[in-house]
Formats: structure tokens, C-alpha cells, sequence
């Protein structure tokens, strides 16, 4: 007689990455959360500009000088952003790991734990550095840190019931501090979020214990974590939300649109793309005077126009104009070459139905167009830089149309 035989099964399929991801989510939903915000950011990053310094200047990065300018929303929303993929690594892998403490204080308190600490950070840097450019999720996570090790000193009965070491983890803290002294690491930021979160972790923001090393509910206290964890919510969706319309960085993403500029008292104008900063700025090009707008590397190009002296004599405009182009001309071909901005070209050419005198110089991290033209009877210089912190494909001939736009008003 045959042995019955039993119904096969299969085995069932293993969870899908997304599945793990998910289920993961569910348990640590702010941690998850904060590194999906931090991802999409960097991700608007490269859409928008490129993944460098000057375009997070539009998302809201930190800074001191702006944020007593009024631009408060920055000490928040640099919080989301990372200067490259290395950096944006780091600091996810990092959150993950001390994510563990989502679960042992409940998400409400989590929270505002994490925002605390990335506000002392932020704060930190705008008042001690105020010309630092600062972007990261450091300080928020060295306070996840300082937590970690300042609710030990009200837990430390039950802790030490449980066998465990209150000296444990000074190695990874250790280490973490040597790497906060590598040149270009924040550690301004790092310190004050650290120490706000050890303060907080100390005094406010633990686990109560129960004897089975359980957390307690503490009553009208969670009501508060609750008020709190809400208003910070609240906080960086307005902080991410304001860098956003006052940066508007998908302006960077198009053509730009040029609007004219009058030159001071000059009978001059040109007209410059409309997203450029109107700050003075230093650059080598012309005469020492002149009329500078962009800030260099925050902004994607920055433009200097100088008037050079103007002469009388009985010439006709235009031979007045192509003296002044020759004389130009073997001026620059006798200056010594700059082995750091070396001349790539140099070449008359028609501009705007004018002749002008076009070089280039390219070197480092910036190259720079230079034109000389007669408009009427002024002769006037325009020096052009754009910086590699940009896409190189941004505005395309857009030297040559601010410099074909100059004109008398």
C-alpha cells in the first residue's frame, strides 16, 4: 500500500528590496523620511545647477552674513543639503545607523531631538563662522550622538542592571571627532549639534525605564513631545519651503531672461541675466574701476564693465574705434602668460554689429571672456567669468549677448 503523499508547497518568494525597505519605513518612519527629504534635494541639486556649492546657495544653504540679512528659514533647510554624492553617503549611512533610537524614544521625541541638534548646529556656525557656507545633516546626527550618550546619565541604574557598559561607543565618537578636524568638515556645527543633543538627552529627551526595560508613558510630557515634534515638522517643511521661493533655483534650468541695467551715471546699459547677484566683486579685467555684478562661484557667471578713457581728436568714429582695438590688441599679446588662467584665444569679431576684440582665458576652476568694443564714443571693457561649479552647458553664448547688448540709454 502506497504512503500518502503529501501536497507540495512552495516556498514562498523572498520580500522584494522595496518590500524590506517599506517594512523598514513603518518602524523608523522620520528616519526614513529624513533621508528620503536629504535624497530628493540632491537630487534637485543636479537637476537644477550642478552638484556643487553654488546652486545649494539657492536651496538655502547656511551662511551667517544671510541669515542676520534676515534669510532665517537657511539654519533649517541646510539641514537637507549636501555638497556631493560622498557627503550625501556619509551622513545617510550614518543616520541609519543611529536610527536605532526611533524606536526606544517613539518618533515625537525622535524628532525633535534630530531638530534641535541640527538648529544648535546651524546656529553654531551662523554665530562663531558668519562667513562659513555650510550644508549638512552633520549636526543633527552628532546631537543623535550626544543623545545616545547624555540619556545614559538618567538611565545609567537600569543600564548597568542590564550588563551594559556606560563607557561603551567612545571609539566611533572618538572617530568622528578626529574626521570633524579634516579641512572643508564643519566642525563648528558638529560641536554645537553634539552638545544640544547630550544636553537634551541628559535632561529632556530619554526613555523612562520600567524595571522590564520597558519605556514608561510619562503622560502630559508626551503631550508636549507631541506639540513639539509637530511645530518642528512644521519648521522644516516652512524652512524648505521658503529656500524654494526666495532661490527659485529652477531658474537655472532654463534660458535665462535679460533685463536691462543702466551704469551708474554713465549714458550707458547692458543687460545681464536676471538671476545674477548685485554684489561687488573683485576680478582682474580692464581698468581697477568699473561696475561688477555675481558673486564668483555662488553665482553662475559674474560680469565686470569698465569705460575706458575717452579720446578727441579728428578721427571718424569708426577709426577711432579700430585704433583703440589695435592698441588694445598689442598691449595684451605683450603681457606675460599666467600659468594659472593661460590666454586661449584672442580675435577680432563682429558683435552686435560693431567690431570688438574678443580673448579667453581658462585655468582652474573659472574661464574668462574678455570684450572691447566702441559703443558711440566710449571705449568699454566687459569681462565675463563663469565658474566649474556649474553645469558647462549652462547658458550657452551668453557672454556674447551680454556683451552685444551694451548700448547708450
Amino acid at each position: 500500500m502506497d504512503a500518502p503523499q503529501t501536497p507540495y508547497s512552495e516556498e514562498p518568494a523572498p520580500p522584494s528590496l522595496l518590500e524590506v525597505w517599506w517594512a523598514a519605513a513603518k518602524q523608523k518612519p522620520v528616519s526614513y523620511g529624513l533621508i528620503a527629504t536629504c535624497v530628493l534635494f540632491w537630487g534637485l541639486v543636479n537637476l537644477w545647477g550642478r552638484d556643487s556649492d553654488s546652486i545649494l546657495w539657492y536651496l538655502g544653504a547656511n551662511q551667517g552674513r544671510a541669515v542676520r540679512a534676515g534669510d532665517y528659514y537657511r539654519l533649517l533647510s541646510c539641514v537637507f543639503l549636501h555638497l556631493g554624492a560622498v557627503h550625501l553617503l556619509l551622513n545617510m549611512v550614518a543616520l541609519r545607523a543611529l536610527s536605532a533610537l526611533e524606536p526606544v524614544l517613539g518618533s515625537r521625541r525622535y524628532l525633535l531631538l534630530y531638530f534641535c541638534s541640527g538648529l544648535g548646529g546651524s546656529l553654531s556656525t551662523a554665530l562663531l563662522r558668519p562667513d562659513v557656507f555650510s550644508v549638512g545633516a552633520s549636526g543633527a546626527i552628532w546631537g543623535l550622538m550626544g543623545a545616545a550618550f547624555g540619556m545614559r546619565i538618567p538611565t545609567r541604574h537600569v543600564l548597568r542592571a542590564r550588563g551594559m557598559r556606560l563607557s561603551a561607543g567612545w571609539q566611533v565618537l572618538a572617530l568622528n571627532l578626529g574626521i570633524s578636524f579634516v579641512p572643508g568638515v564643519d566642525l563648528t556645527a558638529h560641536l554645537g549639534g553634539g552638545i544640544v543633543g547630550f544636553v537634551l538627552g541628559a535632561v529632556a529627551i530619554y526613555p523612562d525605564y520600567e524595571r522590564d526595560f520597558a519605556p514608561r508613558r510619562r503622560g502630559w510630557a508626551d503631550t508636549l513631545y507631541t506639540l513639539g515634534s509637530a511645530l518642528a515638522l512644521l519648521a522644516f517643511a516652512a524652512a524648505l519651503a521658503l529656500a524654494l521661493i526666495d532661490g527659485r533655483p529652477w531658474r537655472f534650468s532654463r534660458p535665462p531672461q535679460l533685463r536691462r541695467v543702466a551704469l551708474g551715471s554713465t549714458p550707458l546699459s547692458v543687460e545681464l541675466p536676471e538671476p545674477i547677484d548685485r554684489e561687488p566683486m573683485p576680478i582682474a579685467a580692464g581698468k581697477p574701476d568699473g561696475f561688477h555684478f555675481g558673486v564668483p562661484g555662488r553665482s553662475p557667471l559674474a560680469v565686470k564693465v569698465a569705460l575706458d578713457a575717452v579720446t578727441e581728436d579728428e578721427l571718424s568714429p569708426e577709426a577711432r574705434a579700430e585704433r583703440w582695438l589695435s592698441e588694445v590688441r598689442a598691449e595684451i599679446e605683450r603681457e606675460p602668460t599666467d600659468p594659472d588662467l593661460p590666454r586661449m584665444s584672442l580675435e577680432l569679431i563682429e558683435l552686435g554689429g560693431r567690431r570688438a576684440l574678443r580673448d579667453e582665458y581658462r585655468g582652474g576652476d573659472r574661464r574668462v571672456v574678455r570684450y572691447f568694443e566702441h559703443v558711440g564714443r566710449y571705449p568699454v571693457v566687459v569681462a565675463i567669468a563663469r565658474f566649474d561649479g556649474w553645469r558647462g552647458d549652462l547658458w550657452p553664448d551668453i557672454e556674447a549677448r551680454i556683451a552685444a547688448s551694451l548700448a547708450l540709454q
